[in-house]
């Protein structure tokens, strides 16, 4: 009976309620707020505020995906000091931004879920101090994560779970007191329509 009821709960709803499926073939877009945790000494910049935009296109089992996060770390767990032109310069939050290319492919689909995995490569950055333009200590960063989705559609709309592991470099030569080094599990909440 358990066995059942799980299986009634997560796959089981009826499409007269739902008015969706899962296609073979989709364009989805949407919007995106999650945080990540970091597994090492980048551990001290805190967790940010994710927000982002995404879009993927769904042919039979494979996606194609771009995705645009903006990272705010509003406090570091300590001061970072960085050294520009002979002074050192305190700080405690910073900012940064990834943008990347993601191919998942499709490993369970139900009447409304997609589970999916794959891969993500892209670009991303950090800001450690940028007054103006002549000064600016900012750390760039090729990204590459291997992604684990969930998605649900309903109606036209999609709700998705995003758990990825970043690993990047943005650990800057400017910094004094600490060494950045170290990747991140994101963990992201997506929703956004289907085509």
């Amino acid at each position: 009976m358990k066995k059942q009821l799980f299986i009634f709960l997560f796959f089981g709803f009826n499409s007269a309620f739902l008015h969706a499926q899962v296609k073979d073939t989709d364009l989805y877009y949407g919007i995106s707020t999650g945080t990540w945790f970091a597994t090492g000494g980048n551990c001290l910049l805190g967790n940010p505020v994710l927000l982002g935009i995404n879009a993927d296109i769904k042919l039979e089992k494979k996606l194609w995906g771009l995705n645009v996060d903006y990272l705010i770390f509003p406090k570091t767990q300590q001061p970072l000091y960085l050294q520009h032109n002979n002074e050192i310069i305190e700080r405690n939050k910073a900012s940064g931004a990834q943008i990347t290319l993601e191919y998942d492919a499709q490993l369970l689909a139900r009447q409304h879920y997609i589970l999916t995995a794959g891969a993500a490569l892209g670009y991303g950055n950090i800001i450690y101090y940028n007054p103006d333009v002549k000064t600016d200590i900012t750390k760039h960063s090729v990204v590459i994560a291997p992604v684990l989705t969930m998605r649900f559609v309903r109606k036209r709309a999609f709700y998705q779970l995003k758990l990825q592991y970043n690993i990047a470099n943005y650990n800057h030569s400017a910094l004094q007191n600490v060494s950045l080094r170290g990747n991140a599990l994101i963990l992201k909440l997506c929703i956004g329509k289907g085509s």
